[in-house]
């Protein structure tokens, strides 16, 4: 049964890949779950049409946690505010969250090719 809640928080997989440092020109891929608070119809309209920075700060503010993030020594990365700025720094990793937020916001996930 379809539950027409207004607002819902969804643990969403993420796949970022970085790429190798032995010139390659391969990436590697990881898995991370996002914990999401879901957008409305209206909403993604709106965070679709808007500028990289104004998005990326709306975004923020509809990350509510994560699971499988590391730091670089690879022990877990808590989820704090301070922390996910600095992740959305890394466009691997911005990039791939906000693709993750569109596609669970829209109840799909995208299929590899």
């Amino acid at each position: 049964m379809f539950k027409a809640a207004r607002k819902r928080v969804v643990l969403w997989p993420v796949t970022i890949q970085t790429a190798r440092d032995d010139g390659s020109g391969e990436v590697d891929e990881h898995e991370i779950k996002v914990r999401y608070e879901l957008a409305s119809r209206t909403e993604i309209k709106t965070l679709s049409r808007m500028n990289e920075e104004k998005g990326d700060a709306a975004l923020a503010k509809k990350i509510k946690g994560w699971a499988d993030v590391a730091d670089e020594d690879g022990n877990a990365l808590e989820f704090t505010q301070e922390n996910l700025s600095a992740c959305m720094d890394l466009p691997e990793f911005a990039e791939a969250v906000t693709i993750g937020f569109f596609q669970a916001s829209r109840g799909a996930r995208a299929k590899n090719s």
